[in-house]
């Protein structure tokens, strides 16, 4: 092997170690980002927290999606990976990132409109989820430890892809429009004074 293959070769190698911790720690920092500076963009009218909100709100969901293909991938080879059974574990918590934070569920109102679509890719991505932690299910009790968090997963990536559907424009426009009202029925009110007063006077 020549002296400048070695550098790409051992770029590959570190790569090939350091990509899912390194993008699970991505993911980690810009949930905290969201978390912290999320709900801010609606009091403070400045362009620069705006735009890193949206980077980061952006970027959440494909990082995530990112480390939960490269776990699955992995899973294949789980037999050669000693350290698997604990990699598995971010997949609920990946979830959990998919989720998003509760500060910021979606950016703008248009958002909301694509509830469909963000479905679709929820019941995908929890079985890439799902698929990585069977993969990884050898009966010891760190395996058991994904079961609540999976389980968190799930509750979250739901509440999110409601909140999205509730925030859509014909869901929101029947939450704040009351029910049409048509108001009392005049005429009934006069067929029945009619018809009383009839009668009163047959009976004199």
């Amino acid at each position: 092997m020549k002296s400048n293959d070695i550098i790409p070769v051992l770029s590959k190698v570190v790569w090939k170690v350091l990509e899912l911790r390194l993008l699970v720690l991505i993911s980690f920092c810009l949930q905290m980002f969201l978390i912290l500076f999320g709900n801010r963009r609606k009091y403070k009218a400045n362009t620069w927290l705006q735009l890193s909100v949206w980077l980061a709100y952006l970027s959440a969901d494909w990082v995530a999606t990112i480390a939960l293909g490269i776990l699955s991938k992995d899973s294949k080879n789980y037999s050669t990976e000693t350290n698997f059974t604990i990699m598995a574990i971010w997949a609920p918590f990946l979830l959990v990132h998919l989720g998003g934070p509760d500060t910021i569920t979606a950016y703008s109102l248009e958002d909301n409109e694509l509830y469909l679509r963000h479905l679709l890719e929820s019941i995908y991505q929890l079985a890439v989820a799902g698929y990585v932690v069977y993969s990884s299910w050898h009966g010891n009790n760190l395996n058991y430890v994904t079961i609540p968090v999976m389980v968190a997963g799930i509750i979250k990536y739901a509440e999110r892809t409601r909140s999205l559907w509730l925030g859509s424009s014909e869901k929101f426009r029947k939450s704040i429009l009351p029910p049409r009202d048509p108001g009392p029925n005049y005429a009934k009110f006069m067929d029945d004074y009619t018809a009383k007063k009839l009668k009163d006077i047959k009976s004199n």
